[in-house]
């Protein structure tokens, strides 16, 4: 989607994620921190959040990054805000968190399956 590549968030992966992506004929995806480039604040590289939108459940490299804990004097909000503008949709089935937000509109798919 948004001529991305699918990565996951876990080196290891439960028995329910393998049983689907073998019932669907797809090969287990790349490790986020693997793929060049993913934790790179500046890059061109767009995000899709899958299945979440709450920050705490959002691989580290890309949730401490992007909403940063409000209370530490070192955050670089340039930093912040860019990795947060990378993200450019969500589709999920959980209610949006009120943590997540962004500084423009994006693509949005939530429902209740």
């Amino acid at each position: 989607m948004f001529d991305g590549i699918p990565t996951r968030s876990e080196v290891e992966v439960n028995g329910e994620i393998e049983y689907a992506l073998k019932y669907a004929g797809l090969d287990l995806p790349e490790f986020w921190d693997d793929i060049p480039d993913a934790k790179d604040p500046f890059s061109k590289r767009n995000i899709v959040l899958v299945d979440h939108n709450e920050p705490g459940q959002m691989i580290s490299s890309l949730g401490t990054v992007a909403f940063p804990d409000s209370t530490d004097s070192a955050i670089d909000m340039k930093v912040a805000n860019a990795m947060r503008n990378r993200i450019k949709g969500v589709i999920d089935h959980h209610a949006l968190s009120e943590k997540f937000a962004t500084a423009k509109p994006i693509f949005i798919d939530i429902r209740p399956w």
